[in-house]
């Protein structure tokens, strides 16, 4: 008898349970239903006072008046201007060096940060890597400080540097000084080289060879320094497709 009563006593504590729950989000259910008609009721409201006046939709868009234009500026006439020279610590002692005005997205360091990254992880054909979509993306955006990047990045490895790569947004990229990664960056580099003669080939294969003292100049802002075998054999494989030969 005993136990028949304390299980009755358990199931009426569930049937108490369920109860409170079932009022809960009936309770629940009814506010969310109320600050929903507020909200249709509003949303009707602005749909006639929109349609009471100018708008984008009726194709009076050029009637449209700025509500703040006819505010006083507080601050009168000035202006907050910003030097293009930025001074800097360096040894010791101070000097100038030219501000960056492009967006972080496109500037050099941004681009070449993520050209870093991209190549870490890049799983095809390093041969292929710069005719990726993404890469080519990152030339076109931003790459003329890209070998002088290469060379500080090369030089801190060398000397045992970790580097530290600031990309877009507060990004980084950290490299730690170790053979893996001097051969990983020594590589992209090289392939960036290799990819600077390409260019140069395509460009020197629309020329007039035939005129005398011909002169072939590359461009002054590489540097055609430091490559290694594979490289060297690439680029004279591209000269003789190209139709252009060479003498080593």
């Amino acid at each position: 008898m005993d136990s028949s009563i304390k299980a009755q006593e358990i199931l009426d504590r569930v049937k108490l349970l369920i109860t409170v729950i079932k009022v809960q989000k009936t309770w629940r259910s009814k506010v969310i239903e109320k600050g929903s008609e507020i909200e249709r009721a509003l949303s009707k409201m602005h749909k006639i006072e929109n349609s009471m006046g100018d708008s984008w939709g009726k194709g009076g868009s050029h009637e449209i008046k700025d509500m703040l234009s006819t505010l006083p500026i507080i601050k009168g006439y000035n202006k907050i201007t910003f030097n293009k020279e930025n001074d800097v610590m360096l040894n010791g002692g101070y000097s100038k060096e030219n501000i960056c005005t492009e967006d972080g997205d496109i500037k050099s360091i941004a681009t070449f940060t993520t050209l870093v990254n991209y190549w870490y992880n890049y799983l095809q054909n390093k041969g292929s890597f710069f005719q990726d979509s993404f890469v080519k993306g990152l030339i076109q955006k931003s790459s003329s400080d890209w070998d002088v990047y290469f060379k500080e990045a090369l030089c801190k490895l060398n000397n045992g540097e970790d580097i530290l790569l600031w990309g877009n947004l507060g990004g980084y990229k950290k490299i730690y000084s170790n053979p893996s990664n001097k051969n990983k960056i020594r590589d992209l580099h090289n392939y960036w080289k290799l990819y600077n003669v390409r260019n140069e080939i395509n460009k020197m294969k629309n020329m007039d060879f035939n005129r005398p003292y011909f002169d072939v100049q590359l461009s002054p802002c590489m540097d055609y320094t430091g490559w290694n075998e594979a490289v060297h054999d690439n680029i004279i494989d591209c000269l003789e497709y190209s139709g252009i030969g060479v003498v080593v």
